[in-house]
């Protein structure tokens, strides 16, 4: 009798995965991310419903967590070869093949279904930003400064996401704000790549070798100007200075805490922990909504 509960039940405890091991197959800790779909309500009157905006949200995380499960599928066999990621879940046996396309599945359900009803617009972030994401992992990763333009092409992707219609040229000014800021922050990320790993940087990830200290400073200084160019633009139309002013103040914050604590910019979700700059990052999104009342 017992065994024939079990066997009736079998498919349900194929699927049972502990909590933490799927927190881990998801990465859920890279969904805040997908928190910039939510920037176009902040900054123009183009954008999704607050309904909308929120399908779009968990539409994303359940497409990024799709591609996760995907590129760890592919890269299982390298990966227990690997000190540090022979851990995760499927490298480790901990998340059958099985069990990890029935989770997959449910993942990209959810995602076709808030492509047919959040329109066009949508449906073509996110078919960009799949293909975009696999074709940087599957080898455009290697390629230096295509793999920048990629993850910088994927931000502004999920910044899209959330516009009702394509945007209009006024509102250009917001992703040449968040390229700066995305660039800085993984420009930094290659820069202490190569002084955490030392050595060993370049044999852990062959593009590391083109990202010298020299040219990580260079790219840090455009991203400066990218930063300014938009803070320009804004000038020049004499439109909400203050939210120009905290950007800057977020590149400069960001790069002298990066500077006193470099293994941050290796996971730089750990900002959040730090009291100063989830306060900027909190004002940076409510002063758009204050200026939209004054």
């Amino acid at each position: 009798m017992a065994q024939q509960i079990l066997l009736h039940h079998r498919p349900l405890l194929f699927l049972t995965v502990d909590l933490n091991t799927l927190r881990k197959l998801l990465r859920i800790e890279q969904w805040y991310k997908n928190v910039l779909i939510l920037t176009a309500a902040l900054f123009t009157n183009n954008h999704l419903s607050p309904i909308q905006l929120l399908l779009g949200f968990f539409g994303l995380c359940t497409l990024s967590s799709f591609t996760y499960i995907f590129n760890d599928w592919m890269d299982r066999e390298k990966d227990r070869l690997h000190r540090n990621k022979k851990d995760r879940p499927l490298a480790s046996g901990k998340v059958s093949g099985l069990q990890a396309f029935l989770i997959a599945s449910v993942l990209l359900g959810f995602n076709i279904f808030a492509c047919s009803q959040l329109g066009s617009l949508y449906t073509l972030s996110s078919g960009l930003y799949f293909l975009a994401t696999n074709a940087y992992s599957l080898g455009l990763k290697n390629i230096p400064l295509l793999d920048l333009a990629l993850i910088l092409f994927n931000f502004n992707l999920r910044t899209l996401a959330g516009f009702q219609n394509f945007p209009h040229l006024n509102d250009s000014v917001y992703f040449l704000l968040l390229s700066g800021l995305v660039l800085f922050s993984i420009t930094s990320k290659r820069k202490a790549d190569r002084k955490l790993l030392g050595e060993k940087a370049v044999a852990h990830k062959p593009v590391l070798a083109f990202y010298t200290q020299t040219r990580c400073r260079l790219l840090i200084v455009f991203s400066y100007g990218l930063v300014l160019g938009g803070v320009l633009f804004l000038s020049l139309q004499n439109d909400k200075p203050l939210i120009a002013l905290f950007f800057i103040l977020m590149v400069l914050y960001t790069n002298l805490y990066f500077k006193k604590n470099p293994s941050l910019a290796v996971k730089p979700h750990y900002l959040f922990r730090n009291p100063v700059w989830t306060l900027l990052f909190l004002l940076l999104l409510t002063l758009p909504l204050f200026s939209q009342r004054i």
